[in-house]
Order: C-alpha cells, then sequence, then structure tokens
C-alpha cells in the first residue's frame, strides 16, 4: 500500500467533468467528405428533439429538389428524415414562427434528422449547402 493519501474529488467538482465528458462524440462522421464542414454549410440545430411524440416525415434531397412523404400539415412535432438520393451534400433548413433550424449537412447515400415543433403558419424549406437554393431546391409548406 502506498504511503501517500488519494486525492478525492468533491462531488460538486464532477458535474463540469461529466458535462464535458457526455458533450463529446456522438456525432455523424462528415469528415470523408469533399467541400466545408456541416458547420461551414449551415448552423447545426440546437432543438433537434422536442418532448412528445413526433410525425416522421420523409425528405427525399435530389439535385436540386426536396420530396416530401407528405403534403399537409397540422400543428405538431415532426421528424423530418432527410435522405440524399443525388450526388452531392445536402441539408435541411427549416424556418418560419418561432422556427430557424438547420439539420446537419449529410452525403450521397446518407441521412440525418431533423425535429421540429410547428405552428399553424408558412414555413420556408431550403438546403442551405452552395446555392441550391437557387437553384429551385426550396419550397413553402403551410401548417393549418
Amino acid at each position: 500500500m502506498p504511503d501517500h493519501p488519494v486525492p478525492r474529488l468533491h462531488p460538486a467538482l464532477l458535474v463540469p467533468v461529466l458535462v464535458l465528458v457526455a458533450g463529446c462524440g456522438g456525432g455523424t462522421d462528415t469528415a470523408s467528405a469533399p467541400g466545408p464542414s456541416p458547420a461551414a454549410a449551415a448552423p447545426t440545430s440546437s432543438a433537434t428533439a422536442p418532448t412528445g411524440d413526433a410525425t416522421e416525415v420523409d425528405v427525399t434531397a435530389t439535385e436540386y429538389v426536396f420530396e416530401l412523404s407528405q403534403e399537409t400539415f397540422t400543428p405538431g412535432t415532426y421528424t423530418f428524415v432527410v435522405d440524399d438520393a443525388g450526388g452531392a451534400p445536402h441539408a435541411l433548413s427549416i424556418s418560419g414562427p418561432g422556427i430557424d433550424e438547420t439539420s446537419d449537412r449529410v452525403d450521397p447515400g446518407g441521412s440525418t434528422e431533423l425535429t421540429v415543433d410547428l405552428q399553424a403558419g408558412d414555413y420556408e424549406l431550403l438546403c442551405p449547402v452552395g446555392n441550391h437554393a437557387d437553384q429551385g431546391m426550396r419550397m413553402t409548406i403551410t401548417v393549418g
């Protein structure tokens, strides 16, 4: 046994350490994709998991169009599942009443999710990668 005492951390000091450790990892790997990083392409959403049951909406992203699995929306929580079926990276940005969120960038063949609470009103959906929105990768949905 060693002759010196083992130092102990006060429990209050463990909380910041655990928060830092919990924040590491768990993201999607986009490092192998050419071009700008997801953060450079668009800001990532900080509110991807509101509480409650979410309605899943499949979003197929190709050059330069989004196709949604549904056309009508009522107020509530939705998870937009973006599948990149094109040949370039894409992402989904949603802005409207109370919302300005952007998904992670997704590479061809991959997918990402964005969960948001939609209120009544009009929302713009667009691809914030490069000039994709200017090439027609934008649409408006109405939540009623």
